[in-house]
């Protein structure tokens, strides 16, 4: 019996920053990308749940373009109105639903590296 409750503790962990991998997590999350947007990261963890965590580098106008059009409620940019190096990060979690009816939460944080570039960390968790 306990080696079945380790097998349902170990995470199953990938990581790849392939398209394929990628187009997975942001399907997941109902998430969008701009087009300007570099992913940097992506990950996903499996234990009882699924998480995704990517991280990508965008500007300031496909930061806004990614929360509106993943319909995320929240406005977030550290760098309103002006950046400044020991500026921190700002960040939001969200509930959401996507459109295959999973439930979710969706945490972003912002980081303001200058007054051009954004990284964002997202985060995609199943409840």
């Amino acid at each position: 019996m306990d080696y079945v409750l380790d097998q349902m503790t170990v995470p199953d962990v990938k990581e790849s920053t392939s398209p394929e991998f990628v187009r997975e997590a942001l399907a997941y999350g109902d998430w969008v990308l701009p087009a300007d947007a570099t992913v940097l990261r992506a990950e996903r963890e499996i234990v009882r749940d699924r998480n995704y965590r990517i991280a990508v580098r965008t500007s300031p106008a496909g930061l806004a373009f990614m929360l509106r059009q993943s319909r995320f409620p929240y406005a977030l940019d550290p760098c309103t109105p002006s950046c400044s190096l020991d500026r921190e990060a700002v960040g939001q979690e969200a509930w959401f639903t996507s459109s295959s009816g999973r439930v979710m939460i969706r945490e972003i944080t912002v980081y303001g590296r200058d007054e051009n570039t954004r990284i964002v960390h997202i985060e995609f968790r199943g409840v």
